[in-house]
């Protein structure tokens, strides 16, 4: 007998049989250990009650345990590591992964909001640039506008205290009045393209009449 045998020398307890153990019915409703002498007998019982037996040596019973043990074993770790269950023993963990992560996310949103807003600050910037250039466009034809109503404030005072108007008749008559507002409003029209310039405008036209007051 080997060594593994000897570990189940165990004596049936059939006192007349007087052998020791060698199988065993592992059907769940049986679960006995059987003699040699007890395993015809233990058939028959089965047969009695319509019930399979499963009889098998000690040794393949150990070894068909021990298997289902194992896939026990290794089906509750699958589930254990599918679920993350060491996070509920753990939590000081989860926490600290989840507000790092937390973190970085934060992080790549106030670097795309800078981003953003970098290139907001960039466009207006150049659109405050061009419509500089736009409005000192605008203040050049006013001054031109200065210009010509200053000329025509000398013409009007000349045409009054002049001992001798009529030079100054010639040039009132050959004034014309429509070409010379249509001439600056198409100057003006061209300068002004866009509704954004409005209040650079407005803002240009209070200061201008603030300083001929």
């Amino acid at each position: 007998m080997s060594a593994t045998q000897t570990l189940y020398n165990y004596q049936c307890t059939n006192m007349e049989h007087k052998a020791p153990i060698t199988n065993f019915c592992a059907c769940i409703d049986c679960l006995k250990p059987l003699c040699p002498e007890c395993i015809q007998d233990h058939y028959q019982y089965h047969i009695s009650a319509k019930t399979p037996a499963a009889v098998q040596s000690i040794l393949n019973t150990r070894t068909n345990c021990e298997r289902k043990i194992a896939k026990a074993i290794e089906q509750l770790k699958k589930e254990y590591e599918q679920y993350d269950i060491q996070y509920i023993f753990n939590p000081d963990e989860i926490l600290t992964q989840e507000i790092s992560r937390m973190n970085d996310v934060k992080l790549q949103m106030f670097e795309i909001i800078n981003i953003f807003f970098k290139q907001q600050e960039n466009l207006l910037e150049n659109k405050v640039k061009e419509n500089q250039l736009k409005v000192r466009n605008i203040g050049g034809i006013f001054q031109k506008i200065d210009s010509v109503i200053q000329q025509l404030e000398m013409l009007r005072n000349n045409l009054l205290t002049s001992p001798d108007p009529f030079t100054h008749f010639h040039k009132a008559c050959r004034l014309d009045v429509k070409s010379l507002l249509d001439r600056y409003k198409s100057d003006l029209k061209k300068s002004i393209k866009s509704k954004e310039l409005g209040n650079q405008i407005y803002l240009f036209l209070r200061s201008h009449q603030c300083s001929h007051r």
